[in-house]
């Protein structure tokens, strides 16, 4: 049933584009209609002249007039009038085109809510608890515990995450892995444990999560920790490394990776290891075949964390399309955090891997480096436009060729009968049949990562102490209140504005001391949308950020927002944790607010 709910939605996509090659036909038609306007009206003139001429010049004598003479004049009156005949046809068929357009619209709007229920129902009828497997570990810890004669207590979070119940069986074995080796080898003793002062009860933490359309699961112990010397020498004796690479030259994440190297560990180095590597190539490769990754990080008596991502199979879901070097790919748009024009950001005179993005200095990823493709040829930084992408809270900025548009599509994972990158999270089917990779932004992480750890001493250094000031365009006096109490409460300072038109006043009197909007869309004098595009056509207020706050939360609403340039789109009644988490994507929030 899933995968015929899944086709619906790919038919669903061809007829809207059917619908919209139809709209812009009736377009075209109209626009011809408009042409052929005065030209009817002329004819219609020339007709009314001829139907008049014969009386008015009509002799006494009709046998003046040749017979050849007096047909030519009736085949154009026959003529002109066949043409206004048919120019009123044309107009009578164009209205039934426009009527069969509306029509046709009106009734996919329908099946396009429709068809989202359904596949909601379907989706959400594979959706099971994360409770439902994390449970079933309990009494295995406790029987475990009580052989290995510890004191074990396992710890759940993330209960209530919804997870498709197929892929939480494929994990079972995986997790299950995982929290033995954690508690067979990794947790100590409790004589152990109260020698390096710790609770004689040890922790095991197993918690869900869903970011960025990802599944992520957490296994984390508090016990001793992964050995990494040993870890060294055990990759040295299995020839894994040369013996003349030392261990001081080697890094943490190096160094783990070897543990998942099949047959990596033996009995006794299982002991020596917490059990760390024990059929963990087997884990991986399961991991792997659900298009998983699996990483490891330890620190010394503080405990182990395996952290394991899964796309997400069954997503309906928000993307964003880019063409780079003539191809095209799509993005999770909850991955986005701010398109820009590259020429329009502060780069670093001495690094140019790096730009300025709110008062941070962020590392710049090129697409190539996620695509390995060596061949790419190198662009003008101003033909190219950057987005902003957040992985592990890291933001960075991808340059791009062009963006195209955002629609809310089905993603597909990719079957195992073909070995595919890792940097893809599926594909999309757009209405015309065009297969577009989407790619991950998690695929970024080990590029970003590695660029944010550099970057992070000189940005603590760059911080900014002033407050920002937010201005604020509402007619409703209460929400005009609620919203400063909100802002004014954590930190900013407040510019209120009863429509749009006093806000645009407002910011040419403070010239520059603006950092962001939120605005209304409903307002005299001048709506919201009217604001928006005045704001983004101005380049001295080009930069700040317009977040749309109003009722009017529809698709087209939204659509006509985000083409203006909005940069968030909250809907009414505003809750303030909702606010201010969007506000802080684009500003620092000083105080927390209860």
């Amino acid at each position: 049933m899933t995968n015929e709910v899944e086709e619906l939605l790919v038919i669903r996509e061809r007829l809207r584009l059917r619908q919209q090659q139809l709209s812009q036909v009736t377009r075209k038609i109209r626009s011809i209609s408009r042409q052929l306007e005065p030209i009817q009206e002329q004819v219609q003139n020339f007709y009314n002249q001829l139907a008049i001429a014969p009386a008015s010049i009509a002799p006494q004598n009709q046998q003046e007039f040749d017979s050849l003479e007096l047909d030519r004049y009736t085949e154009i009156h026959i003529s002109l009038q066949t043409f206004q005949e048919l120019m009123l046809q044309f107009q009578e068929n164009y209205a039934d085109l426009k009527f069969i357009n509306q029509d046709v619209s009106d009734n996919l709007d329908g099946l396009e809510t429709n068809v989202d229920s359904l596949y909601g129902n379907v989706t959400q009828s594979r959706l099971v608890p994360f409770r439902t497997i994390g449970q079933r570990f309990l009494p295995q810890v406790q029987s475990l515990a009580y052989r290995c004669n510890k004191s074990v207590n396992l710890l759940i979070e993330g209960e209530e995450v919804l997870i498709d119940k197929i892929l939480l069986e494929q994990l079972q074995t995986p997790l299950s892995h995982l929290i033995n080796n954690a508690l067979s080898h990794g947790i100590e003793l409790p004589s152990e444990r109260l020698a390096h002062h710790k609770p004689e009860q040890a922790n095991i933490k197993l918690c869900a999560s869903i970011d960025n359309h990802q599944l992520k699961i957490l296994i984390q112990d508090d016990g001793q920790g992964i050995d990494l010397y040993k870890v060294y020498q055990k990759a040295k004796e299995k020839g894994l490394i040369s013996s003349k690479l030392t261990f001081d030259k080697l890094s943490q994440e190096a160094i783990l990776e070897w543990i998942f190297h099949p047959n990596f560990s033996t009995v006794d180095m299982a002991s020596e290891l917490s059990g760390r590597g024990v059929g963990l190539d087997i884990v991986r490769n399961k991991i792997q075949k659900l298009r998983g990754t699996i990483e490891v990080k330890s620190e010394d008596q503080k405990g182990t964390t395996f952290t394991i991502n899964i796309p997400l199979n069954l997503n309906f879901m928000s993307l964003l399309f880019i063409r780079w070097q003539n191809r095209l790919f799509a993005l999770p748009t909850s991955s986005v955090l701010e398109t820009t024009s590259v020429s329009e950001l502060v780069w670093d005179q001495v690094d140019a891997s790096r730009v300025k993005w709110r008062n941070q200095w962020i590392p710049v990823l090129q697409m190539s480096q996620l695509l390995s493709d060596k061949n790419s040829c190198h662009l003008s930084i101003k033909s190219k436009v950057g987005l902003i992408l957040e992985s592990s809270s890291h933001p960075f900025l991808v340059m791009v060729d062009n963006l195209l548009s955002e629609e809310k599509l089905l993603v597909k994972a990719f079957d195992e009968t073909v070995i595919l990158p890792t940097y893809l999270l599926g594909c999309t089917i757009l209405g015309g049949g065009e297969i577009v990779p989407v790619i991950s932004p998690q695929a970024f992480t080990v590029f970003s990562e590695t660029k944010s750890n550099l970057l992070s001493q000189g940005n603590r250094l760059n911080s900014l102490n002033r407050k920002g000031t937010i201005l604020v365009a509402e007619d409703s006096v209460a929400t005009r209140r609620l919203l400063a109490r909100i802002l004014e409460k954590v930190g900013f300072n407040v510019i209120l504005c009863r429509d749009g038109q006093e806000a645009v006043e407002k910011l040419e009197l403070h010239q520059g001391g603006v950092d962001l909007i939120i605005s209304d869309v409903e307002m005299p004098r001048l709506n919201g949308f009217e604001l928006l595009e005045i704001v983004r056509s101005q380049p001295q207020y080009a930069h700040i950020p317009v977040i749309m706050a109003t009722s009017r939360t529809g698709k087209r609403h939204r659509e006509q927002g985000t083409e203006l340039g909005a940069n968030a789109y909250l809907g009414k009644p505003i809750l303030a944790k909702t606010l201010l988490k969007t506000i802080e994507s684009f500003l620092t929030v000083e105080q927390p607010i209860n």
